[in-house]
């Protein structure tokens, strides 16, 4: 989702990264990345790096995200279905068939062939279930053009579907100004492109469209994203009147779904963007886009004038719906980052940043990173901070002795460890009665609970005990032994504290570092069962308006938590909130 690309002096663009999200500059024989990273409501670049050409650098790029797939009731439960992990930017619609099909950027961790392509899947039971993704294939593209991005899903009475995406010339010798180009397709996977721009505004940049065909008429909406600075000129702020314009997008209709005519931009009130989809039922179109918070709806009957309408508390950008056969939608979006540098995530092994000339260091000048100033620069520490994917341990006694290793040669990022020192071993807790770091107690007059939470786990007594003896079950785990973390639902990270009900029929365990509640309706009778319901602190974020609640800051690490069998009260510590449902919740992500 480029909102805008600034060229720096001396810079020019020499390749494309096949992502708007970050392209390749060229200074003299160097290559410089810049990620861009578009926010709800502009743009922000995130960081620049040097690394290995083909690969983009680390940080929160929209390979840290998941589409996230919700349902909504007729009465406006909202309810998670799927998650689509290392995904952005997605489009769903129902193809003639009944199928529902869902469009996306692609991020696979490792297939760099197929990483930020745009990838499809099929549901045939309402979104429950998802086929694996599948890369579309496109026939006919121009030469030089990149692959396309920001996909748009619109099905043909015929049956066929049309693919509107953001495209341009970036491989060849002149860069062009992004525009919405399109391609169809029988199955929705092979495409053809349709030879010409569907729509662009001159000196403008148009991305992320949205099509929808309403009453034999094809409308196409696109935020405002400002002007497009011409290569080559230093950066400069534009006029006010030449600025992205909050609530204002360009607004094009066709006959034919091709030649796309610009009439009168439409509007919304407040900061809100024309970034997502829309639908049509005959009667009215219903815009899905993105608010500061969460998502925004809007009808119109003329797709002109747009009025908006209550919206599901979903916290999502760049959102896509499609109708349900008994009322309700299915609401797809782009999550926040889950994941950064490390594991899961892309870390930076490049060139050390730059020495100033003539400052003491041992890197050389002016090769690597451009460093933010001297006061980047500490005193000379013998290696630079961030080495090329080396670890260097100097010998500073004569008593040492160096440690084998399983692996000859250099560290590999991920490269597990060869050894422990101080512990039981990898995912070993050292057994029931081994405790790291105790932190909560919980009984009903019987049992007794503890969060064993340096081991990711929950110890169960039936009866509190009376001396030392190990416990019956474990939570987290599927055994005394392992503590390794997780996020799902029979899995635990961090657990701060634990609840049981008077009758000892309900637990409750803040699961602390996935900022979520865990809900067990019964008691247990063996290990690792898994959790009834989960209340992600994420999800219910989103149904507050956070400028009031918790000085601006979303809920998440849950700490205390209490109840009385009826009612449920939980600590979120980032937000400095207390939650509290009157009723005990008995769905997932029910808000309080």
């Amino acid at each position: 989702m480029l909102r805008l690309v600034r060229f720096l002096w001396g810079w020019r663009p020499c390749k494309a990264s096949g992502n708007t999200r970050w392209v390749i500059y060229c200074y003299g024989g160097n290559a410089m990345r810049m990620i861009l990273l578009a926010a709800a409501m502009g743009l922000a670049v995130i960081g620049s790096a040097w690394g290995q050409v083909g690969r983009p650098p680390p940080g929160s790029g929209p390979w840290n995200h998941d589409v996230l797939v919700y349902r909504v009731s007729p009465n406006g439960e909202v309810s998670h279905l799927a998650t689509f992990e290392r995904a952005g930017v997605p489009a769903i619609a129902r193809m003639k068939d009944g199928r529902l099909i869902a469009a996306h950027q692609h991020f696979p961790e490792n297939n760099d062939a197929d990483f930020d392509k745009v990838a499809v899947r099929f549901s045939s039971d309402e979104g429950r279930n998802w086929t694996a993704p599948q890369v579309i294939r496109v026939e006919g593209l121009p030469e030089g053009m990149r692959f396309p991005f920001d996909p748009t899903l619109v099905p043909l009475p015929d049956g066929r579907i049309r693919l509107y995406f953001t495209g341009n010339m970036s491989r060849a010798k002149q860069p062009s100004t992004p525009a919405i180009h399109s391609a169809i397709s029988t199955d929705g996977v092979k495409y053809t492109y349709e030879p010409g721009v569907r729509f662009a505004v001159e000196g403008r940049v148009v991305i992320d469209c949205a099509v929808v065909l309403h009453n034999g008429v094809f409308h196409l909406y696109a935020p405002d994203n400002g002007p497009q600075t011409q290569p080559g000129r230093p950066p400069q702020t534009p006029p006010a009147n030449a600025r992205p314009r909050e609530g204002q997008g360009y607004h094009a209709t066709s006959t034919d779904g091709l030649k796309f005519k610009r009439v009168e931009d439409v509007r919304i009130e407040g900061r809100r963007r024309w970034l997502g989809n829309a639908i049509s039922d005959g009667k009215v179109i219903t815009f899905f886009g993105t608010g500061e918070d969460r998502v925004w709806m809007g009808v119109s009957s003329d797709g002109q004038e747009f009025k908006l309408v209550p919206a599901p508390p979903i916290p999502v950008v760049d959102p896509g719906a499609v109708a349900l056969p008994g009322g309700g939608w299915i609401v797809l979006g782009t999550g926040p980052p889950v994941r950064g540098p490390g594991a899961g995530g892309r870390p930076d092994f490049g060139e050390p940043p730059t020495r100033p000339p003539g400052h003491p260091g041992t890197g050389k000048p002016g090769i690597g990173r451009p460093a933010a100033g001297p006061s980047a620069w500490g005193s000379p520490r013998g290696e630079p901070w961030r080495a090329r994917g080396q670890v260097r341990v100097q010998k500073v006694d004569s008593d040492y002795k160096a440690a084998g290793s399983a692996k000859p040669g250099l560290f590999v990022t991920g490269q597990d460890a060869d050894l422990m020192l101080g512990g039981f071993g990898f995912n070993n807790s050292g057994g029931a009665l081994r405790l790291n770091h105790p932190s909560g107690l919980a009984s009903d007059g019987a049992a007794l609970l503890m969060t064993d939470r340096w081991n990711n786990r929950v110890l169960i007594w039936r009866k509190a005990p009376a001396k030392n003896i190990p416990p019956d079950f474990v939570l987290g785990q599927p055994d005394f032994t392992q503590n390794n973390p997780g996020k799902g639902r029979r899995q635990m990270n961090w657990p701060g504290n634990v609840a049981i009900t008077p009758d000892g029929t309900k637990i409750a365990v803040t699961d602390t570092n996935n900022d979520r509640i865990l809900i067990w309706n019964s008691f247990p009778s063996n290990n690792g069962v898994a959790a009834d319901l989960v209340l992600e602190l994420g999800q219910i974020s989103g149904g507050f308006r956070q400028a009031q609640l918790g000085g601006g800051m979303r809920f998440g690490w849950p700490w205390g938590v209490w109840t009385d069998g009826k009612r449920l009260a939980v600590v979120a510590t980032h937000g400095s909130a207390v939650l509290i449902w009157n009723a005990f919740p008995v769905r997932d992500n029910q808000p309080p």
